[in-house]
């Protein structure tokens, strides 16, 4: 039995209105393999969204929540 790939979560990158405002906003989200995208409604590019807080996210929590201890 072959592994299963890993698929990865990914958001179009563009901010404001696309294709010469026809649309409003791009918020266009799929899972793809690991690679580099754009997207399919707008061309922008594709961003990882991870799916697990970060290193960075999990200390700042860590140290409120002890900050919270000791109050």
């Amino acid at each position: 039995m072959k592994g299963r790939k890993m698929q990865y979560r990914y958001r179009c990158s563009s901010e404001g209105e696309v294709n010469n405002g026809l649309k409003k906003s791009c918020e266009f989200e799929h899972a793809f393999d690991e690679g580099t995208y754009h997207c399919p409604l707008c061309a922008s590019i594709m961003i990882f969204v991870p799916n697990a807080r970060s290193v960075s996210q999990l200390l700042q929590a860590g140290a409120r929540k002890e900050k919270d201890k000791g109050q």
